[in-house]
């Protein structure tokens, strides 16, 4: 809704703007958050827990410890927000058409990787 709303104002949509104001938002707390994890919870973490925790590919880490699952939708959210915005300011007149074909596709995309047996 920002990004369009800066598209109306502005014609043109700043990524870099956009992420610098994405990152004071959400960093600080994260990185606080799995500071205090990793220092408390060192003993049961391993590498790629941590790597995927701060790369935000919590998501992707079938076997987090629970204490990291807080982690999982903000590596959702974060993926999608490094995502969109580029589609939205390339694509941006065909932006409705793409946000019905990715909510169209993602139930395919859904069933394909259970008959696949991905996860």
């Amino acid at each position: 809704m920002l990004l369009m709303k800066e598209l109306d104002r502005t014609s043109t949509i700043r990524l870099q703007r956009f992420y610098i104001r994405r990152a004071y938002r959400i960093l600080p707390a994260a990185i606080l958050f799995m500071l205090v994890v990793f220092v408390i919870f060192w003993h049961e973490l391993r590498w790629y827990h941590m790597a995927a925790a701060a790369l935000y590919l919590a998501n992707y880490d079938f076997t987090h410890p629970w204490f990291l699952g807080h982690l999982w939708s903000l590596s959702v959210q974060e993926q999608f927000y490094f995502l969109w915005p580029s589609v939205l300011k390339k694509w941006h007149h065909h932006g409705v058409l793409i946000g019905i074909a990715a909510i169209a596709a993602a139930p395919i995309f859904r069933v394909a990787c259970h008959f696949l047996g991905t996860h």
